[in-house]
Parts: structure tokens; sequence; C-alpha cells
């Protein structure tokens, strides 16, 4: 292809696509709603094509002779003609007696006042049963006793089922006062006999929606959990995204706090506000009232739900899809998910609900309102896990990732229980967990714990030689565990151990049922003992327990004593009986007297 068709081609493809926006931005023209949501909102379409719309909610005067339905009931036939437009179906209806001139009445569902006299819409859908015969139909709007508007059709008009629409003047929408007292009458005023009847499949009334509140919302920026205000004399802007829609911003005052005026919101509508283009980085997600919201503060490295929020809210906000200061991602999907930057807290403050209804993988929470969990949900923490309010896990199952990384299960919520978990996994080798001292934690599902050989997972209490209290009702799964000042709460079931485990002191026994080897040196009192050096002579044998005790003295890796005596060799009490077995054994089958 020559350079002349390359330009040629170059052209004629720009012309193409210059057609489709064209025409994909004249499609907008007539019909805005196939643009994204965001999109409408910059440009301020979202509320213009925003209704509400009442419909037939019950019968109030069927007539004499009596109006029906499409099967000849005359009980509640309002529900024939009260589907939405996308709805609609022409098999069901209401209609009046054959041949005679009278009416039917319904109530119509209550909306509320739009504020505004214009986009009154009366829509309805109606036939005549007998094309030759002739018919007149009135729609009539009545607030009350007092008639506000009407609409006539007639014959030709109706020869099928049309749908017909009525918009109220000016005059007429503002003599509606109470938009919880409205009605439709339908009256046949001509009827030209012959079985002629009017039958009516659909009917509404559309008004626009009311005009968002208008509030303010102001808070603090705070470093912490509300301990130090952010220094704001270098400023900061605070952004605040409304329903998802592209934020408004403003700047800290020195000491750290900020106010938004005259914000429009509905009362529900999810409030995203966050630090914005800042080094430091805090979001707060809550949901919009009827009054001014104060104290909607932002912590920094925090995620705050400050609400009654659940993923499935907090993803039709604003997202780090939709500004990268934004530390999280909610997607409302068949598994709704929220996953957070590295190193965030999700953060619930008193007098607020998490329910999050899916997935979330975050470093640390803490609770200081209410964690609803609702059904077989997965939380992955790499940190830490505070409850000092109310936490109800359901079915769910908590995660402790990243070895990297300890994690300390405390709080102090009410009575002497730390949390009430139904799963708990960690299967991190490596991985140390701490649990609150001298207060007890409860498992009703599974409490999983599986290391690594040479890799355990460490388990301790948060105060050394203090244990935490073990409250067991599900069942457990444990392997390559190292245990330290861990107790038994009254009733709990026992955690069955096996020879890849590891006393490392102060345990009770009673519930951590630990198997002890001799010569492997794998209780206390063989193996909180002597010198050398950490990782010699058998995985941390000889150096102690975080550098204090160590699980046993001497040996080489993975032989005698030490933490990996036995791990992948085990002892002689084992190993010689066992041998000796399939020796003799050998002989039986084989005939072999020197086959092992």
């Amino acid at each position: 292809m020559n350079e002349v068709d390359k330009i040629s081609r170059t052209t004629k493809i720009k012309q193409i696509l210059k057609v489709f926006v064209l025409f994909f931005l004249a499609l907008a023209i007539f019909n805005p709603n196939i643009l994204p949501e965001k999109i409408r909102d910059a440009i301020g379409t979202k509320e213009a094509y925003a209704a509400q719309f009442a419909r037939p909610s019950g019968d109030i005067n069927l007539s004499s002779p009596t109006w029906t339905d499409e099967s000849l009931s005359t009980t509640n036939i309002y529900n024939s003609i009260d589907e939405t437009e996308a709805l609609l179906s022409d098999s069901d209806y209401v209609q009046s007696s054959a041949n005679q001139v009278n009416y039917y009445e319904a109530s119509l569902s209550s909306v509320t006042d739009p504020e505004s006299s214009s986009d009154h819409v009366i829509r309805w859908r109606v036939q005549r049963t007998k094309t030759n015969k002739s018919l007149t139909i009135v729609v009539r709007l009545f607030q009350g006793t007092t008639e506000i508007a009407s609409q006539s059709l007639n014959n030709t008009q109706i020869d099928t089922f049309t749908t017909s629409t009525y918009t109220l003047s000016t005059t007429q929408a503002d003599a509606i006062t109470d938009y919880s007292n409205l009605r439709y009458r339908f009256d046949v005023i001509v009827n030209g006999g012959g079985g002629q009847q009017a039958q009516i499949s659909w009917a509404e009334l559309e008004v626009p929606n009311p005009p968002p509140a208008t509030i303010n919302i102001s808070g603090t920026i705070y470093t912490g959990e509300g301990s130090s205000a952010l220094d704001c004399t270098s400023s900061r802007t605070v952004a605040l995204s409304v329903a998802g829609a592209i934020p408004s911003t403003v700047e800290c005052s020195g000491s750290g706090s900020y106010s938004f005026s005259g914000v429009s919101a509905n009362e529900g509508d999810v409030l995203t506000l966050f630090l914005d283009g800042e080094s430091e980085k805090a979001a707060t997600v809550t949901v919009a009232g009827t009054s001014n919201m104060t104290a909607i503060d932002l912590y920094q490295n925090h995620i705050v739900a400050s609400g009654s929020i659940t993923i499935a809210s907090m993803s039709a906000g604003y997202n780090q899809g939709d500004d990268p200061d934004i530390p999280f991602t909610a997607t409302d999907s068949t598994t709704d998910t929220l996953v957070a930057s590295s190193g965030f807290e999700l953060f619930i403050p008193l007098g607020y609900n998490f329910k999050p209804e899916g997935n979330i993988d975050i470093q640390d929470l803490k609770i200081a309102g209410t964690y609803t969990a609702t059904g077989t949900e997965i939380a992955s923490l790499s940190g830490n896990f505070t409850n000092n309010g109310t936490f109800a896990s359901a079915n769910s199952t908590f995660v402790f990732a990243s070895a990297s990384k300890e994690s300390t299960v405390s709080g102090s919520a009410s009575g002497n229980e730390v949390a009430g978990f139904y799963n708990f996994t960690s299967t991190e080798p490596g991985k140390t967990i701490y649990f609150k001292a001298d207060s007890s934690t409860s498992f009703a599902g599974v409490l999983t714990l599986k290391g690594a050989s040479g890799n355990p997972i460490y388990v301790r209490s948060t105060i050394g030689d203090s244990q935490w209290l073990l409250n067991l009702s599900g069942s457990s799964n444990v392997n390559y565990l190292k245990l330290k000042d861990s107790g038994c709460y009254t009733g709990t079931n026992s955690v069955t151990m096996s020879y890849r485990d590891r006393d490392a002191g102060f345990n009770d026994t009673a519930c951590w049922k630990i198997l002890s080897l001799a010569g492997g040196g794998n209780t206390a009192t063989d193996g909180d003992s002597g010198g050398g050096t950490p990782q010699t002579g058998g995985v941390e044998s000889g150096g102690g327990d975080e550098g204090t005790d160590g699980i046993s003295g001497g040996g080489t890796s993975e032989t005698g004593g030490g933490d990996s005596g036995g791990d992948t060799t085990p002892s002689p009490t084992i190993i010689f009986p066992f041998l000796s077995f399939l020796k003799t054994l050998s002989r039986w089958i084989f005939g072999f007297p020197n086959a092992l």
C-alpha cells in the first residue's frame, strides 16, 4: 500500500468515527439516559429525567351497572391497570358495562410534592370493543372531590388499545395541594349500544421528583482516630461526591476542619469524602440525611464506614477507579467485594452499622459500632482485629493472611469475650497471632491454624505468662502450630494437636491436647531450656522463643531436639517399633529375612 492509499484510508476511518460520534450525540440529545450516569450528572440531565409515578392503588367506585376486570371480577380490579410502563400488558384490563353510560373511580398511590408546576403528565391506555359503534370516554384527575384536569377520547381514536397522554397546565398543576389524595375517574359519556364497552389496560400520573435537600456537611481531618487534628496550615483539599457524581472540593482550615455548604443530596444518597491530591490519604463513606451533618470526620490511613453502609452502597459512591486518591474499590456483583489499599484500616464508628453482604480484603478492622455479617462472606485481614462494639459473625470466615505482619485479636467489647467468630483461618507459615490476655475468644465453626515444617504458625497471648482463653464450640484443624500462654474457657471443646505442634510454655493442656514425644523435647519441661543460637542445631532450638526461652537445646536440624526435631524425622520411640513391624511384615510376605 503506497503512502497516498494510507492517507486515504486514515481519512475514511476518521470520517466514519465522526459520523458515529455525531449519531451518538444526536441520540443523547433526545434520550440522555443512554449516557453513563456520571456524565449525565456532570451535564445536569439526571434530575431533569427523574420522576415519580402515582398509579392505581384501590377501587373507590365501580358505578352501577358495575365495572369489572378482564375475568369479570368486581374485586380489586385496579390490579389490572397498576403496572409500570415497562411491564404494561393489554391482556388484563378494566371494562365498562355494555351499552351503559357509567364510570369507574380508582385511588392513586401517594407521591411527594414535587414543588414544581411542570411535567405533570396523565397517561392511560384505552380501546372501544366495537369499532362500528360510537363511544366517548373521559379520564378525569381529582384531588378528593375537586376535579383538576381531564382528557376526552372517542371513536377512531380508540379503535385499538392506544396510549394517550395529557400534560397539565401550570394552573392545573398548581391546583394540586395534596399529592396523597389523588384519584382517576373514567367516564363513559356516550355509548352507541350494540354491546359497546370501554376497556382500559393501564394508567399512571407522572410528576417530577422533588428537588434534592440542601444540607451542610462538616468535619475534621485527624491523623488518627479522633486524637490529633491534621495541621492544615498548609492547606489540604477535601473532596465530596454525592451518589457517585463528580466531586466538589473545599480546603481545610488551619485546625484541620472543613465544611461544605448547600450540598444538594436526597435522603439516602451515598456520600464519599476523601483527601484529594494530598500525600495523606483518608476516606469516609456515609449516607445523606434530611438535615445538616456534622462530625463527618476523616482519619488518616482509615476508611470510615460512617452510616448504615454495605459494600453495594459503597460501590454506588465514588471509588478508586474514579479517583486514585480513594483507598478502596467496592464492587456490586454476584459476590460483592471490598478491597482496601495496603496499610488501611476499616473503621466503624460508634452508632453506625457496617453490613458487608460480601467479601472484604483489608489490613485492619476496628469496630466501635456494629459489624453485621449475614451469611458465608469472607473477611481477609493482614493485620489486626479490634472489637470495641458489636460483632455478629453469622457463618462468615475470617482469614488472617500475610506472614510478614503480626495480627492481634483484641478489644473491649462487653463481657469477657473479645469476639465470637464462626470460621477462623490462618494458613500462612510464620504468621504470629496474639489473642487478648485474660479474655476469651470463641469459635463456633472451624478453627484452622496450619503452618509448615520448620515455619509454624505462632499463637500467643498479648501478655506473657497471662493466658488468653479458647472457647471452641466447633471443630479444629491444626498443624505446625507453636503455642504459648493459651488457656481454656469453661466448657470449651478440645484442640487435638500432633507431634508437629509445639508447646512453648504456660498452656492449659485440658483443652490444648499437645502430644509429648520422648527424646523430642516437645513439652515445655523438655524443651524450654538450653543455650545456643537461634536456628543452630535445630529450628528455633537453644535460642529462645522470641529470643527468651528455647524450645529445646542441642541437636542438628530436623534431628534430636529443636523445633524441627521430630517435624520430619519422628523420635526413635516411634521409628524403631514401626521399622520392626515393617521388617516382620516383609519377611512374612516375601520371605526376605533382611528385607529392611
